[in-house]
């Protein structure tokens, strides 16, 4: 019987033949060595079993495939075909710097039963694996539920969770296609702190694929999350009413910011009603000046596009 290892790497992928190499090769070349990777092939029809096959070759990579399980599904596929203390989740898009899981095992090793999961900075890399432009984010840890309410910060292939909390609060949530890290991630903040490695060890890429065709669709899940939260587990109890209000606010300042390069007005509305909310008016105004130059823009001609990599990262 095959002795459970150090870490357990997902990777879940759909038609990412294309990237999913370098994914790969990234997580081989970490400098902690004992590990499992389980590939879950979602139904691919780009070639990506040829890919990978040269990888099976490593008695540490395993491979999968099922017919369009749909993310949730297929990652929660992947963690039962898995046995290591820790997981961590790789989209196939992504790549990981070499001491990623090193770092990440060593800082939970240093801390006590109730940090559940560890994350880290990440770098954002375009299509072809170009450096791109990004303000450096803020990161938190500790109990971090109220934070998480109003803005997610965490990349999902930066994470590293324990096996032992995933199984005491579920795994992904297999009715959801999209949100569902934010999802998880509030159902751990209610039992379990996060704690983060102060590096970019994550190469986050952006730019391809449809997410920009999916932002109204994404919105739409995180703001179904976010109530189902409140309504049904008890979040408004454990929470406060405060950051609650918080958190609305910055939904609706996300929803005029998406909305801002195709319905002005709508978006006029959008951060009017945040500010209504937290009493944020000077940046909401600012919000809605830059609403009326994007439409002056467009009447000349100029074209402005929804960054996805902008946005919180709960959409």
């Amino acid at each position: 019987m095959r002795n459970a290892p150090l870490v357990s790497v997902v990777v879940a992928s759909r038609n990412y033949g294309r990237y999913i190499r370098e994914a790969l090769d990234s997580a081989l070349r970490q400098t902690l060595t004992d590990f499992e990777i389980v590939i879950i092939d979602d139904g691919s029809t780009d070639g990506t079993e040829a890919v990978v096959r040269p990888y099976l070759a490593d008695r540490r990579v395993r491979y999968f495939q099922c017919d369009r399980l749909g993310q949730s599904r297929a990652k929660n596929l992947g963690l039962g075909l898995t046995s290591g203390r820790y997981v961590a989740y790789l989209d196939a898009d992504d790549v990981w710097l070499p001491e990623k899981l090193d770092r990440q095992v060593r800082l939970f090793e240093a801390s006590g039963p109730s940090l559940g999961v560890v994350y880290c900075r990440r770098r954002l890399i375009g299509p072809n694996g170009d450096l791109q432009a990004a303000p450096v984010a803020t990161l938190h840890r500790g109990w971090l539920l109220s934070r998480l309410l109003v803005q997610n910060s965490i990349t999902f292939s930066s994470v590293m969770v324990r096996r032992d909390v995933l199984e005491h609060v579920g795994a992904f949530d297999a009715g959801l296609e999209l949100g569902i890290d934010f999802e998880l991630w509030l159902r751990v903040g209610m039992h379990y702190e996060f704690d983060y490695v102060d590096d970019l060890l994550v190469k986050y890429r952006t730019g391809h694929g449809n997410l920009s065709t999916r932002l109204c669709d994404r919105i739409e899940s995180a703001v179904a999350v976010k109530r189902r939260f409140l309504d049904r587990r008890g979040g408004l109890a454990r929470v406060g009413s405060e950051r609650v209000m918080a958190s609305w606010a910055s939904t609706y300042r996300t929803i005029g910011y998406l909305m801002r390069p195709t319905d002005v007005a709508a978006a006029i509305r959008s951060y009017g009603r945040a500010a209504m909310i937290d009493g944020g008016w000077r940046g909401s105004l600012r919000s809605m000046i830059a609403c009326g130059a994007s439409w002056a823009g467009r009447r000349l001609g100029r074209v402005e596009a929804v960054a996805p990599e902008n946005l919180p990262e709960n959409v």
